[in-house]
């Protein structure tokens, strides 16, 4: 009888162990356009507090990476392009803490991803 508490003991500390999230973990999103060769894009990114910030492209047919952090579990990252759709394609890309950069979202144009994870 001892060993079967023993055992159901141990058994139900390592589920409440196993079931506990880090709800304090540190995402991180990081945006990349390439705007095709010859046109200017106009575009939005969404940050920390959730609000756009409007950016333009830099130099013609080069890509912008920009990153943004830390941010909670539910942010939903977004890139809004007021250019014609064709001529930009996105990325997003999220890591948690120290983790590598894992592609989240791709597209030409306007694109979002709700973290998840």
């Amino acid at each position: 009888m001892k060993k079967f508490l023993l055992f159901i003991s141990t058994l139900l500390i390592a589920l409440t162990f196993s079931s506990c999230e880090d709800s304090s973990a540190n995402y991180y999103v990081r945006y990349t356009l390439s705007p095709t060769y010859g046109h200017l894009t106009k575009y939005a990114i969404a940050l920390e507090d959730g609000s756009l910030e409007e950016h333009r492209t830099g130099n013609v047919g080069q890509d912008r990476t920009l990153t943004i952090g830390p941010v909670n579990n539910g942010f939903t990252a977004r890139i809004v392009t007021y250019s014609e759709e064709r001529y930009c394609t996105c990325t997003i890309e999220v890591c948690k803490g120290t983790e590598p950069f894992v592609r989240k979202a791709y597209g030409q144009g306007s694109i979002y991803y709700t973290i998840d994870f």
